[in-house]
């Protein structure tokens, strides 16, 4: 995209900025929404269902991440409020008390998730050197 059209249609690079990070969290809102039913919660099909149109974003979302600016913090924070929701409905149907705080395990789970498509390229690469036989 050229300066040109930032400047007309957004203003600057930081409104792009914010406008994506805003695209990208509404897609994340519609699958937690989607997944987060006790239907959703109990099969993974539909999980697997409701990620489905989140995937175009994982990249970015993981991306944007890694800088470390005010909005990337809020992103994360906000990943880490859903991530907590989810965990709160899955640890009523546990039988034993999780291990560790319910904040940390939603910080390291959305660490980890985004670290798939954060390292892509990486993995396929080793994918392609060391085959599995």
């Amino acid at each position: 995209m050229s300066a040109g059209l930032v400047r007309h249609h957004f203003g600057s690079k930081d409104e792009l900025r914010k406008a994506c990070d805003s695209y990208a969290l509404q897609a994340l809102h519609a699958y937690v929404g989607r997944a987060m039913t006790d239907e959703g919660l109990n099969d993974p099909k539909i999980v697997a269902e409701a990620r489905d149109p989140l995937h175009p974003y994982q990249r970015y979302l993981a991306r944007a991440l890694i800088d470390e600016s005010e909005a990337a913090a809020q992103i994360f924070d906000e990943m880490v409020a859903m991530t907590e929701q989810i965990l709160e409905r899955i640890d009523k149907q546990r039988p034993d008390p999780p291990v560790a705080d319910l904040r940390t395990r939603a910080a390291l789970t959305v660490a980890m998730a985004l670290g798939i498509p954060a390292f892509q390229a990486h993995i396929s690469q080793h994918r392609r050197r060391h085959p599995v036989a």
